[in-house]
């Protein structure tokens, strides 16, 4: 199994997004020689999993998300929004956070801490970041925080309406 904090749930109550209980801060991609690493495949605003799936290297933020295990990746920038600009949905996670020793989400609104996310700017060494007021974009090679993202669905083993479920 896995743990994270829900943040989306479909219609059906039983599948859904999860983050994970820490982040880290590095770069969405710096090659080697330190120069921005290019993101060309990377465009859905929607799909981190699918920016992430050709991912071969030289981008240590989805070097980091991949490393928590099978299925975790960098989210894209639409799905950062739900939990990052949403005031309610943002302290609620943090609240989860906080209750399993988690890594709370930045919060101070206007510091100018940032999120990358696995979309690529409209330069293809420029990727989309998420801080808690605004969506921006800015050069690869430098440093913000990354929190990984893992898609779930629940396993009901008894009747729906009883409830004992699964993540995993």
């Amino acid at each position: 199994g896995c743990e994270g904090v829900v943040v989306e749930v479909d219609v059906t109550g039983y599948r859904g997004k999860i983050i994970s209980l820490t982040g880290v801060s590095t770069y969405i991609g710096k090659n080697s020689q330190g120069y921005a690493a290019n993101l060309y495949n990377h465009s859905s605003t929607t799909d981190g999993r699918e920016n992430c799936k050709d991912h071969k290297g030289d981008v240590p933020a989805m070097d980091w998300c991949r490393s928590l295990g099978d299925g975790w990746y960098l989210p894209a920038i639409d799905e950062m929004k739900c939990y990052l600009l949403n005031d309610p949905i943002h302290d609620k996670v943090n609240h989860t956070l906080k209750s399993m020793d988690g890594c709370l989400l930045l919060q101070s609104k206007g510091s100018g801490s940032r999120y990358w996310s696995s979309t690529v700017g409209s330069c293809s060494s420029d990727s989309k970041y998420c801080s808690n007021h605004d969506v921006g974009e800015d050069n690869n090679n430098k440093s913000a925080h990354v929190r990984a993202m893992r898609r779930f669905e629940a396993k009901v083993y008894d009747t729906p309406t009883v409830g004992p479920y699964k993540v995993g």
